[in-house]
């Protein structure tokens, strides 16, 4: 933010305590927006073999409350839908530079995950799913690893979480706390 806050406001929240994936509604900035994210993830391509980026949120600092982001959250099924529109924007963008001349030599098996945590841990309530190369990273802060997952009731509710998302994309990783905190 002490980039771009003053030259893109619409980038972020309101307080600027975290990002704002709508762009507050503004086409233009929406597009520059994904433009600055994938130019990230193309210099990373340039200088490694990296398959995977991930998209976060910052973390404990909430989803965008703009009212923009609650327009969308609320026709997409939650914050995480406004993630899975914006992560499968930006894994479009990304794919489509491969066709390009400058970005056929770096052409790679591309995905692109985002952080389904917090406010975005929950699947979308809408029919929005991840494109094919776009998934989720969950972050389960109450996972017990003493227990399994489907069969005890202290992981239950995680289960039927993979199972929502699992209606959404076939593309997981998964961030596992094995401390108790």
């Amino acid at each position: 933010k002490e980039e771009f806050a003053q030259t893109h406001p619409a980038w972020f929240s309101e307080n600027l305590a975290t990002g704002c994936f709508t762009a507050r509604g503004d086409a233009k900035e929406y597009e520059a927006l994904l433009n600055q994210y994938a130019s990230v993830a193309i210099k990373g391509m340039k200088i490694s073999s990296a398959t995977t980026f991930i998209v976060s949120q910052p973390d404990n600092c909430g989803f965008c409350g703009c009212y923009n982001c609650g327009v969308a959250s609320a026709e997409l099924g939650g914050a995480s839908g406004t993630m899975v529109k914006f992560c499968n924007d930006l894994a479009r963008k990304i794919t489509a530079w491969f066709d390009t001349e400058e970005g056929m030599p770096y052409d790679r098996d591309f995905k692109l995950v985002f952080l389904a945590y917090q406010s975005c841990a929950a699947a979308p309530t809408s029919d929005i799913k991840c494109d094919d190369n776009v998934g989720v990273y969950i972050a389960f802060d109450s996972y017990r690893s003493s227990y399994g997952l489907e069969e005890d009731v202290h992981n239950k509710s995680l289960y039927n979480t993979v199972i929502d998302w699992q209606k959404k994309t076939n593309l997981f990783v998964f961030w596992i706390y094995d401390v108790n905190f």
